[in-house]
């Protein structure tokens, strides 16, 4: 069962086990990775890394109420759906995601239409069609699709609304960030609308062998539980994690999109971001350990801390577009300083569990018994594999290979206490 960590821990000596189940050991040794020595003063700052993140932690934890605490998912998900709308208006072309607003009616229904025409419609017309991608190579078409700006540009001026337009009142819209914030917004409307349901130490440590001893069959269940739907209340997590992932990337095709405008002209014409497309491939790396992770503790956090790898390469994005007087960038200079506000708590206290009594719930005896067991079964396929073990024998071999299976697979409710008729 998972082990409660006292709220009286909450200041440990480096590198001290974490709150999320992360455990260091105290050594003089220089840290290694791969088998190579790490020099001693790489070791001393990831040591402090560590001890100050963990401290940093407790204390949030430990302010925070446990209602935050335990449904932190939804709450930090739905200020993710605020923040996404005001990455809509910084993609969109004229900046409204409502064009009548003395209507009420229409602050409902036309920021929705609004990003299905910026994301579909508006982004179609004059674009290259699948046919032209798929008629010869269609990564080196695709490629050209994506990068040729001087095409991209033309496009639009070509459309019919814009026939007979002057070049400098014709406006550029995002369409690839538009996608990428619709997918987002989907994501974190899941995760604001799905209840948060905490995982059992059962199928932490089931999850956690596979991990180590089938990682290919690992990858597959977690996918699986991404695309069924049925089992979203139970997976919500891994549905979030494929859809950031999908973010990630059609956000790294907007970095071909961005928008400049000429200071003498005002005509606009699309440009490259190289550090947008920085933040769309660390955008795209947060979401492998929502979708891959052992446990929510590791999932969300290790979401919140990628994501803050983001900040030197969106001041420079920032930057970029304040230079090239890219429309919308005040609204993309808020939502990252907002999504990254969001990343610093989700990286504190995302996935966490808090008690009645203030303590928190760690994973790591789960994980760490998880880790002794998959050894085991290491230990004995290498056997297998040499002739050693006694399920070598053709006569023992099935029984064998059936009782480690049922010893893997088995899941919480297989190893629950049958009821027994009254």
């Amino acid at each position: 069962m998972s082990e409660p960590i006292p709220m009286a821990e909450k200041s440990l000596p480096a590198p001290a086990r974490s709150v999320d189940g992360d455990q260091g050991r105290q050594t003089n040794a220089p840290a290694t990775g791969s088998g190579v020595a790490m020099p001693a003063f790489v070791d001393t700052a990831a040591q402090s890394f560590t001890a100050g993140f963990h401290s940093a932690r407790m204390f949030m934890l430990h302010i925070t109420p446990r209602f935050i605490v335990n449904n932190s998912s939804n709450i930090i998900g739905f200020s993710h759906v605020l923040t996404e709308m005001m990455m809509f208006k910084s993609s969109n072309k004229d900046g409204k995601l409502v064009q009548n607003p003395k209507n009420p009616i229409n602050w409902v229904w036309e920021p929705f239409k609004t990003v299905y025409e910026d994301t579909f419609r508006r982004s179609t017309a004059g674009a290259t069609s699948l046919k032209e991608i798929f008629k010869g190579n269609p990564f080196k078409n695709f490629y050209k699709h994506v990068t040729d700006l001087e095409a991209a540009t033309q496009a639009v001026r070509n459309l019919p609304a814009n026939a007979g337009k002057p070049l400098n009142e014709i406006k550029l819209g995002n369409s690839w960030v538009a996608r990428s914030t619709l997918i987002g917004l989907t994501a974190w409307s899941l995760s604001t609308l799905i209840p948060e349901k905490k995982e059992k130490p059962e199928e932490i440590e089931r999850m956690a062998i596979m991990r180590r001893v089938h990682p290919v069959h690992y990858v597959a269940e977690r996918l699986g539980q991404a695309l069924w739907v049925p089992g979203w209340r139970e997976h919500k997590r891994q549905i979030i994690g494929l859809l950031v992932i999908m973010t990630g990337f059609t956000g790294f095709i907007g970095s071909w999109r961005n928008r400049s405008v000429h200071p003498v002209t005002g005509v606009q014409s699309y440009s490259f971001n190289r550090s947008y497309l920085a933040t769309s491939i660390i955008s795209l790396l947060s979401g492998l350990p929502l979708l891959f992770a052992s446990d929510e503790q590791r999932g969300y956090g290790g979401y919140g801390g990628i994501s803050l790898f983001r900040v030197p390469f969106l001041t420079t994005s920032n930057l970029t577009k304040y230079r090239n007087l890219e429309p919308g960038r005040h609204w993309y200079l808020g939502s990252s300083v907002s999504f990254q506000t969001e990343n610093v708590f989700q990286a504190l206290i995302g996935g966490a569990e808090k008690l009645k009594d203030g303590t928190i719930v760690d994973h790591t005896p789960v994980r760490e018994e998880a880790k002794e067991k998959a050894a085991e079964i290491r230990a004995e396929r290498r056997e297998e594999r040499a002739g050693n073990h006694p399920s070598a024998s053709p006569l023992t071999r099935v029984s064998h290979v059936d009782e480690k299976r049922e010893k893997l697979y088995a899941t919480p409710h297989e190893a629950a206490p049958q009821h027994q008729p009254a």
